[in-house]
């Protein structure tokens, strides 16, 4: 029943990828620690913009780019650009070993976890995968430089050296690069197919290296060799996992996404609609706010917190050292208050405020976003009067559902603002919001940035791991070897043990004649001459038994002819 188990791993019965909780919390940790020097090397070298990882950004931007519609259908789903993006060349290059390095350990202990789980049924613990991802650092890392080498031999040492130089020479090089140009089309050729070779095999070179815990010569050998020997089922699976991390991508950045949306459904729950606070006149002075601003509008709580910690619509900006601000666009109160300012008294109608007159500073930009005067929900215009000597210099209104002012169901300004929603000119609203506010946005960045930790640190670890059960299933397939073959540390340590049992040991330093030395204790025998001993003792053994078996036999002879003779002479 077991092997049926085992023999049963076809194809597609093989994509229930041996994934475990520890290799995804390995590639959490290694996600975490890309971070940290993505970050690291943005801050160093001054890369322009504000969102984070910015070079993975400008990566994908450049290869979107180069790849025509399809890279920007890709850069639209990923939420990317794709215009070329230029970085100098030390970003790059930090870049591209930064991540050589990090995914060459850490891609060891995950395809080491998937191999060991595979062949064994077992789970190794966090700390041996990551051992053994440090004791095979240096193969994967070779296998990944290996595939470079290889590659930029062909384009730089015989296409740009010999083509490009041999091109130099006066006349007889014109006509040495147009004779001998299929050689260097055959090394373009020849250097395209190690780069495909190496992006169809880099992670079965190190599921390779992982099971066998070889050398990285031998991981990209096996590696490359599947895959000419099978490209279709390695293009097959490559396309089957992808697929299923899309989805799980998909899924899980809409669970996240859900996760805050729901805190306000409509008016449900927090809410989503804007809400006005009064201002109090220590706030109105220390703010320097205009006299008449009696009432701040602030976005919904439920909203807030959405566009704060998943679409970053509320980010915190550095007015001065150690002041920071949100700026969030007011409404018409604000927006009379501010013409105001910028004229000296208030307009004559609300058209003002939409398309202003020339300031005296020859400025003259809208109060109000809108493309005209706004309405109520009964289709009724705001009706607005100047009051000169009363407690408010104007008075906003709306007819209501009677369409008639002056009756019960008028609408004030308190309501036609909530209506109006956030049109009006922008104001710092941080020091008019609940204190606590910062902390709860704190809580949910770090959830929701563990969560999506989590999340991704999945996708690495199915992703390895299923290339480590592509690399069992090929090697099953193409050189006939069983699922349950794999090198375990203890057989590593037993073939050191007999490597260095060959090693002569170092003679001791001659004890010197004013120090008294301890007895030493006998040596230990190496391994190789215990075994040795052991078989001449067995063969010495054997001997005997045959000396024991001659002995009787000759005894038994002799008794015979003993008996003959008796009884010979008793006749």
């Amino acid at each position: 029943m077991e092997a049926f188990e085992q023999e049963r791993r076809g194809l597609f019965d093989g994509l229930s990828v041996p994934v475990s909780v520890n290799g995804v919390l390995i590639a959490a940790l290694g996600l975490f620690t890309y971070y940290g020097g993505i970050r690291m090397i943005e801050g160093t070298f001054g890369v322009p913009g504000t969102g984070d990882c910015r070079v993975i950004g400008g990566m994908l931007a450049n290869l979107s780019a180069r790849t025509g519609a399809f890279g920007e259908w890709l850069a639209n789903l990923g939420g990317w650009q794709s215009s070329p993006v230029e970085y100098s060349a030390g970003i790059w290059i930090l870049f591209w070993v930064w991540t050589a390095v990090v995914w060459a350990f850490f891609s060891g202990a995950i395809c080491r976890t998937a191999a060991v789980k595979l062949a064994r049924e077992e789970v190794i613990e966090i700390g041996e995968a990551l051992r053994f991802g440090a004791r095979k650092f240096l193969a994967n890392l070779s296998s990944v430089a290996f595939v470079f080498l290889i590659g930029g031999l062909f384009l730089l040492l015989i296409n740009a050296t010999i083509g490009g130089w041999l091109a130099r020479i006066p006349y007889l090089g014109d006509i040495g690069l147009g004779l001998l140009f299929p050689l260097i089309l055959l090394s373009t050729c020849l250097a395209v197919f190690v780069a495909a070779l190496g992006v169809l095999g880099f992670n079965l070179a190190s599921a390779a290296i992982a099971t066998e815990a070889s050398d990285p010569f031998d991981g990209v050998s096996r590696a490359w060799n599947y895959v000419l020997a099978r490209p279709w089922q390695v293009l097959l699976t490559l396309f089957a996992t992808f697929l299923y991390l899309s989805l799980v991508v998909f899924f899980g950045q809409a669970m996240l996404k859900a996760s805050v949306k729901t805190l306000a459904l409509g008016e449900w729950g927090l809410g989503n609609a804007p809400r006005l606070v009064d201002v109090s006149k220590e706030q109105r002075e220390a703010q320097k706010l205009p006299a008449g601003v009696r009432h701040v509008l602030l976005p919904g709580k439920g909203e807030f917190l959405y566009g704060s910690v998943i679409a970053r619509r509320y980010k915190s900006v550095e007015i001065k050292p150690g002041e920071k601000a949100i700026f969030y666009p007011q409404s018409l109160e604000f927006a009379l208050e501010k013409y105001k300012e910028a004229y000296g008294e208030y307009p004559a109608n609300l058209q003002a405020l939409i398309t202003p007159p020339a300031s005296p500073q020859g400025t003259s930009k809208p109060f109000l976003d809108v493309a005209q005067v706004p309405a109520d929900p009964y289709g009724q215009a705001f009706v607005y009067r100047r009051t000169p000597g009363a407690e408010v210099p104007y008075q906003v209104s709306s007819p209501g559902a009677d369409k008639q002012l002056g009756t019960p169901d008028d609408i004030g300004l308190v309501e036609l603002e909530r209506l109006l929603g956030p049109t009006g000119p922008k104001l710092n609203i941080k020091p008019f919001m609940e204190p606590t506010v910062g902390f709860q946005v704190g809580m949910l960045h770090f959830w929701l940035g563990l969560a999506k930790v989590l999340l991704y640190g999945y996708v690495v670890a199915y992703f390895l791991s299923g290339q480590t059960l592509v690399y069992f299933l090929l090697r099953k397939d193409v050189e006939g070897d069983d699922y349950t073959e794999v090198t375990l540390d203890e057989e590593l340590d037993d073939l050191e043990d007999d490597v260095l049992g060959y090693v002569a040991p170092a003679k001791p330093d001659a004890p010197s004649a004013t120090t008294a030395t301890p007895a030493s204790k006998p040596a230990a025998k190496p391994k190789a001459d215990e075994a040795k001993a052991d078989e001449v003792k067995a063969d010495e053994a054997k001997g005997d038994d045959k000396a024991d078996e001659a002995k009787s036999d000759e005894g038994g002879e002799e008794s015979t002819e003993d008996k003959k003779d008796e009884g010979s002479s008793e006749a």
